[in-house]
């Protein structure tokens, strides 16, 4: 696995069926509508969990078996359908009617930043214009900067080489950082969204190549919205054991399930539900390229272990202080090496099929 090409585990899948773009996307927004009307009757019979079960389980078989043409929008669609039906769920217990329900996912996406100090609407304005201006900086620097560095069929090429030779290491960091600027798009739409609305949004990234440590990188500087969705649905949660019955308090719900006492006093820690979180993305992530490329290797799974494993030590023997001047900038470079050694288990499997090539077009 770290000395050639393929990975130990490579399983392939058959092609999907493909549908027009415009039937599949109607698909999915009709998918939305069905599970919003299974959790307003379903959920009393058989319960919340089973029904994210069931959910999951018809999710996973629809992006297994259909597909549309457009890579892009197939890429785009694995994800919404997921966790519109999560929030649906999560909202169940409102009582809110389909279009409140949307609303709340909505907003859920869309998290506003809170200010210390209050901006009018033209000084938030401008600042949706400078993360506007942010994203185009970095579309600008892969072109300009990392693009020329990268050697033709740079894919092929890394897949090619000895896993922990000094090649291997240098293009699998300028290939982090021509995907670190391609996510630049997404200070495009939140500097958009946020000069539109004229509310300040959150960035989603928070300079992820400054972190200091594989904690800081997760929980503090990458995908912010997603981190602070498992925070708000996972570690914001009060759980207290009784009976057998374990009660999770979230400040706008409460919810009594019964569990066997082994998975009581698992998932009450904190530090399983945080590696249980690092091992359900690596799934995801799983899935996901099941779903585009119609391969199974596990290697995102490892990838996302291997860092829910290094918060865990992090947490567990690491020094809680942020670390400042010199001993900053060691960590800085320590955490971007480690990332790098660990980043062509996350790129690999999108480099074989040329997945960047077929989705951006370069």
């Amino acid at each position: 696995m770290f000395a050639c090409t393929e990975p130990i585990i490579n399983a392939t899948l058959p092609p999907p069926i493909l549908i027009p773009d415009i039937y599949f996307a109607a698909g999915n927004a009709f998918i939305i509508w069905l599970d919003y009307l299974a959790v307003r009757h379903l959920q009393p019979i058989i319960g919340a969990i089973t029904l994210r079960i069931l959910l999951v389980l018809i999710h996973v078989s629809i992006s297994m078996f259909f597909a549309c043409p457009t890579e892009f929008l197939n890429a785009a669609m694995l994800g919404s359908p997921w966790y519109t039906a999560s929030y649906i769920v999560y909202f169940a217990d409102k009582n809110l009617s389909f279009r409140e329900s949307l609303m709340g996912v909505a907003n859920t996406l869309l998290v506003f930043q809170e200010t210390k100090q209050e901006q009018s609407t033209k000084q938030i304005r401008i600042q949706g214009l400078a993360k506007v201006a942010r994203g185009v900086f970095k579309w600008s620097l892969m072109k300009s900067a990392v693009d020329p560095w990268l050697p033709y069929g740079y894919s092929q090429r890394l897949l090619a080489i000895d896993y922990w030779s000094v090649e291997s290491f240098l293009l699998t960091a300028l290939i982090g950082l021509k995907v670190y600027c391609i996510l630049g798009i997404m200070d495009l739409l939140t500097g958009s969204f946020q000069f539109m609305l004229g509310v300040p949004i959150i960035d989603i990234f928070d300079s992820p190549i400054l972190a200091h440590s594989p904690r800081d990188f997760w929980s503090r500087r990458w995908n912010r919205i997603v981190q602070k969705i498992f925070h708000r649905q996972i570690f914001t949660a009060s759980i207290e054991l009784r009976n057998n019955t374990i009660k999770v308090t979230h400040k706008e719900k409460n919810e009594s399930r019964p569990l066997s006492s082994s998975w009581l006093q698992c998932w009450s820690s904190p530090s399983i539900r945080g590696l249980a979180v690092f091992i359900i993305s690596g799934l995801f992530h799983e899935l996901v390229l099941m779903a585009l490329v119609r391969r199974m290797t596990f290697e995102q799974v490892l990838f996302f272990t291997l860092h829910g494993i290094a918060v865990w030590f992090e947490i567990k023997f690491g020094n809680s202080v942020r670390p400042k001047r010199w001993h900053r900038l060691f960590c800085i470079i320590a955490h971007f090496i480690f990332l790098t050694l660990t980043g062509r288990l996350f790129l690999s499997p999108y480099l074989r099929p040329d997945l960047f090539t077929r989705i951006f077009g370069y």
